[in-house]
């Protein structure tokens, strides 16, 4: 641990294994017996609605907070006894995610892994998660397999594959897919032309 505060992003496309690679850090962390505090947005209400839990797509999961508010978390007792802080779904927060990510790290010296989307479907950025990049120690970016191409083709992007026109809408395989760039640009964001 770095004692003079830590910022690690982790971001890609949908299913490029963000979670599954925060799960296993988590329980890295606590198999050293380090106290970490488990935060997703209350917005991601997949797999059973379970706020409770951080959650694979193959359905692995570990415990967690849930809250639409990171702030509040800075006078918590969870918060000032916490080694590590982990924020998933970091796509989703307002400002309060830079103005607690930046108090965290640069004030109370915490080691932060922040997770989330690199962009929204139409490859923008989404949210305020790609502004913690100049604040950050460590980035690094996932990619999945092109789910349409047969032989593991990189994916870097998130295609909308059926739904609306709305960035936040909550959703697995049957709202989206990790495409290539071929596929992304010789259909857009909008696969079901």
């Amino acid at each position: 641990m770095n004692a003079n505060g830590y910022l690690y992003l982790i971001i890609g496309p949908m299913f490029a294994g963000k979670s599954s690679k925060l799960i296993r850090l988590i329980r890295n962390f606590k198999s050293k017996e380090i106290q970490v505090l488990s935060i997703k947005h209350s917005l991601d209400i997949r797999y059973g609605n379970n706020l409770s839990k951080i959650c694979t797509h193959d359905l692995i999961t570990e415990p967690c907070q849930a809250t639409d508010n990171l702030i509040h978390y800075l006078n918590s007792s969870d918060y000032k006894n916490a080694q590590v802080i982990i924020i998933e779904e970091a796509q989703f927060f307002g400002q309060d995610l830079i103005n607690f990510c930046t108090h965290a790290v640069d004030i109370d010296h915490k080691y932060l892994i922040v997770t989330g989307l690199s962009g929204d479907y139409k490859r923008n950025p989404f949210g305020l998660l790609l502004n913690l990049i100049p604040l950050a120690d460590q980035i690094e970016k996932l990619e999945a397999y092109c789910h349409f191409c047969l032989d593991c083709v990189p994916a870097s992007f998130t295609a909308k594959i059926s739904g609306t026109d709305e960035i936040v809408q909550v959703g697995q395989v049957e709202i989206y897919q990790p495409v290539c760039r071929k596929l992304y640009l010789e259909h857009g964001f909008d696969l079901t032309k």
